[in-house]
């Protein structure tokens, strides 16, 4: 069998707690305190025994904090969109995910539904991203995160964001007023692929 562990304490260099991750990727560690940091190393085990632990990592879990929104209005034309913001704390990047359905909607059974949903993503510098059409942006990102919708129609973005304030601006690409859905998920710390 090949697997690996984790090991952790609140100490450098001593880690009191283990976690088997077996042939998992990732894992949860339960019970980490807000405000602690712990101290983290990964060792790789087979049928021959355990290898030496990886450098050591650090992780301070931040308080608890709204990770996701989602809202159902009404878009008009002209100035009467669908405005929505949010805000990034901390220090290190951070993964958005913005998704406006229309179509999805009327295959549920939502009368007056948005035909072809646009979303624009706003720093303080201006406009950082848009989309009208989800393929056109990370599909594979959204399809391996389960989140990618049915219509290609639906607007979706998947952006690493530094720390700051944004704005989510929900219009129709074809001119039409509708009802959109709004979702904007934290979808964590960005990694390498």
């Amino acid at each position: 069998m090949l697997g690996s562990r984790v090991l952790y304490g609140t100490r450098s260099g001593q880690y009191r707690q283990v976690v088997d991750a077996g042939d998992k990727v990732k894992v949860d560690l339960p019970n980490l305190v807000e405000g602690t940091t712990y101290f983290f190393v990964v060792t790789a085990y087979n049928a021959s025994g355990e290898g030496p632990p990886s450098e050591e990592l650090t992780h301070t879990p931040n308080p608890a904090m709204f990770l996701n929104m989602s809202t159902r209005a009404n878009v008009q034309t002209g100035d009467a969109v669908v405005i929505s913001g949010f805000i990034i704390g901390g220090s290190s990047l951070k993964t958005v995910i913005i998704r406006a359905f229309g179509p999805s909607l009327a295959v549920a059974g939502i009368v007056g539904a948005l035909a072809d949903p646009a979303i624009e993503l706003h720093g303080a510098e201006g406009l950082i991203a848009e989309n009208d059409n989800w393929r056109r942006n990370d599909p594979d990102v959204l399809i391996r995160l389960g989140l990618a919708p049915a219509d290609d129609l639906e607007a979706e973005l998947v952006a690493p964001l530094p720390p700051g304030t944004y704005t989510v601006i929900v219009s129709s690409r074809d001119g039409s007023s509708g009802i959109a859905l709004l979702e904007i998920y934290d979808g964590g710390i960005p990694v390498a692929p």
